[in-house]
């Protein structure tokens, strides 16, 4: 089989059944593929509805809104008015296709061999609902009948994996798809919900999970010797041996017994990009296996704003990635030993500036001198998970005594010919602050440096941009060092690194870049 280099995911709904008015034309149905045809993008993956039910003509689970079909409820009135609308589109796309006699996954599949891609499968383990909410379309007969299957110890009324048929009931999907369909590959998706079993009983029903990846070889090995074709099984998993742990989810044993042709290391939430992604283990544990490593490169960035006296009031804002950060991204995790890079979101519509960054973060030669705007992500309140959170924000202790509060950022970039700027974002830094920034242990002059100050009322913040000697970066993690040596003893309020940034350019692309509107001051 070809080696992958760039995988794009479509997650089925935000910007496909969701985006179209019904009924849904053959062109609308394949468009996601279109929309990547002709770039570096060489796979092609399809999620399989919102979880519970399916967008496909599925004959051993459920389509969307099926329960609601069969009791003739489907005039749509979501609980949530911000479901209505895309509710009642899917439904009724999904009914256009199947009068016709069409199915969505085969029309998809299709076209993505029509354009040369390999195309996958997308099926994800669990999904949250309320069994009580049956006037709901994302919900399903499965799970309103059988309440007593839920987790109850954790949020959400996830599935209990501890159940046999919860178990059977998504690899009966599985298998489906593997055999009724012309698909090269399928996706185990295991972060959508972080959740398999009850609070305390992980450890001894982790087995359950590695049997239900074997059962999962069995079917793919067997469809691929009936169909003469390879077909290719990973799954979708958590970025460190402890949060893969705290799910149950027995990564090392996979590789061992060759379950896996391919781990997707990933978080669902937030979906803020992160050069550091610790997936490093995983291309250790793989390096001697056939088992490739496809990191998920995410595709925006979160900026936060703080405000009081205690900066209590915390408000994220989220960015699109811009090529230049798409640029960082992808040549942080080829840097890192990435196998390929797999896209589990992207800004829709896809459009020339989208193609761009299609068409060159698939090849780390594209990405060599070329600029890049490296960013430290934020904390946010789905973000963290075992073993993986954010540096960001820091609140800055005061004092010559005070200890330098540290940040690391992963660059992959160290030629002597680029042009390199450090920046900060302070929250409630004043004038009067005397403050030490430092870069691998060289302190860096606040001479040199340009500052800019914004804001008023509680809301106050400063830009610190300082230019840097490409001699100063490694190629790997570098130590950004903050410290506040001394501030106006009558203000209370503290200093907030809130954004940590390295853009850095090449003589020749300014003017085709956005380096100089951001090294000046102008926000994304």
């Amino acid at each position: 089989m070809s080696k992958r280099r760039l995988i794009f995911y479509s997650d089925a709904r935000h910007t496909h059944i969701y985006a179209y008015d019904p009924p849904l034309r053959v062109e609308d149905a394949v468009a996601p593929v279109d929309d990547v045809a002709g770039t570096g993008v060489d796979t092609f993956v399809y999620g399989f509805g919102a979880g519970l039910t399916m967008y496909h003509n599925t004959t051993v689970g459920e389509t969307w809104a099926e329960h609601l079909i069969k009791a003739g409820k489907t005039t749509f009135r979501e609980p949530e008015i911000w479901n209505t609308f895309p509710f009642w589109r899917a439904y009724s796309n999904i009914k256009s296709l199947r009068d016709r006699g069409l199915d969505l996954l085969e029309l998809l599949t299709d076209r993505a061999h029509e354009k040369g891609l390999e195309m996958w499968g997308s099926i994800r383990t669990n999904h949250g609902q309320d069994p009580a909410f049956i006037d709901t379309a994302d919900n399903s007969t499965f799970k309103i009948e059988h309440p007593e299957l839920h987790l109850k110890t954790v949020p959400g009324q996830p599935f209990n994996w501890a159940y046999s048929e919860v178990r059977a009931e998504r690899l009966a999907l599985f298998e489906e798809a593997v055999t009724n369909y012309d698909l090269d590959g399928m996706e185990i998706d295991f972060v959508f919900s972080q959740y398999l079993f009850e609070r305390g009983e992980v450890e001894a029903n982790k087995h359950l999970v590695t049997e239900f990846m074997a059962d999962a070889r069995r079917i793919v090995d067997k469809a691929a010797a009936d169909k003469g074709k390879p077909f290719t099984l990973g799954a979708r998993v958590f970025p460190t041996p402890e949060s893969n742990a705290a799910t149950g989810l027995d990564i090392a044993d996979w590789i061992a017994d060759g379950l896996v042709d391919f781990l997707v290391p990933a978080v669902y939430g937030p979906i803020q990009m992160d050069v550091n992604l610790p997936f490093e283990w995983l291309v250790d544990l793989t390096s001697e296996t056939p088992c490739d490593v496809y990191p998920a490169l995410q595709d925006k960035v979160f900026s936060v704003h703080t405000s009081g006296i205690h900066q209590v009031d915390r408000r994220i804002y989220e960015h699109a990635a811009t090529p230049e950060h798409f640029r960082a991204g992808a040549a942080a995790y080829w840097a890192k030993g990435a196998d390929g890079i797999y896209l589990p979101w992207f800004d829709w519509p896809v459009e020339a500036n989208e193609k761009q960054i299609l068409s060159e973060i698939h090849d780390p030669d594209l990405l060599r001198e070329k600029p890049k705007h490296y960013w430290s992500p934020v904390r946010d309140v789905d973000g963290d998970y075992e073993g993986y959170e954010s540096q960001l924000p820091v609140t800055l202790q005061t004092g010559v005594e005070a200890s330098e509060q540290v940040v690391s950022l992963y660059l992959a970039d160290d030629s002597a010919r680029s042009d390199v700027r450090l920046r900060l974002k302070l929250t409630g830094s004043v004038a009067a602050d005397v403050m030490s920034v430092t870069l691998n242990g060289h302190e860096l002059d606040w001479k040199t440096s340009r500052v800019t100050r914004h804001g008023g009322g509680g809301d106050i913040f400063a830009w610190a941009d300082f230019p840097i000697e490409p001699d100063m970066l490694r190629l790997g993690s570098n130590d950004i060092g903050v410290s506040v040596l001394s501030r106006p003893e009558n203000l209370v309020a503290s200093v907030i690194l809130q954004s940590v940034e390295v853009l850095v350019d090449y003589p020749g692309n300014a003017a085709n870049t956005e380096f100089d509107r951001i090294s000046l001051g102008r926000r994304l």
